[in-house]
């Protein structure tokens, strides 16, 4: 303190304001730094959020699809029920089948966006399980729900050994 008494009111003024100047610019460049590094944080979690996202939607989209072919199964001749449905089978096989073109869809979008290796990882589990699903569950069901073969679509769907159990733990 004995350094400002020597100096007249102008200077200890000068000095003052200089330094508070000096001290809001320090502030302010931390601040700035500080936004600019959750400005990147933020970005990436987009991103993460983004992704599980797409993933997200991709199982739902299965489970959509899997539920037409359910739905299918109400239509057997053999169900006293078969007579409420006033629509035929086809509409059930027509929308798995545009699902699954969403799926492809999704898919394409997911693999051509920035993936990190956990999330690639990830993204290649799901698609070769889903993989699996339609060509060993899914297919066959809709071949025999258009050849009218109710009992082998429910095979197929329902054996507890099979696309069923394999669905229940895929996902």
């Amino acid at each position: 303190m004995g350094v400002l008494n020597k100096l007249n009111i102008k200077m200890r003024l000068l000095v003052s304001v200089g330094f508070s100047i000096l001290a809001m610019l320090g502030i302010g460049t931390l601040g700035l730094t500080a936004l600019d590094r959750a400005d990147e944080v933020i970005g990436h979690m987009h991103l993460d959020i983004e992704h599980s996202a797409h993933l997200g939607e991709l199982v739902d989209k299965m489970w959509e699809s899997r539920t037409q072919l359910m739905l299918a199964l109400q239509h057997d001749p053999e169900n006293a029920l078969s007579t409420m449905h006033k629509h035929p089978v086809s509409v059930h096989i027509e929308a798995s089948r545009a699902i699954e073109a969403e799926v492809e869809e999704l898919w394409r979008e997911l693999t051509a966006s920035d993936l990190d290796e956990q999330e690639m990882a990830q993204a290649e589990a799901f698609n070769k399980a889903h993989t699996t699903l339609i060509k060993e569950g899914f297919e066959p069901a809709l071949a025999a729900f258009e050849a009218g073969d109710y009992a082998a679509a429910t095979r197929i769907l329902t054996d507890p050994n099979g696309i069923y159990q394999f669905t229940a733990t895929q996902t």
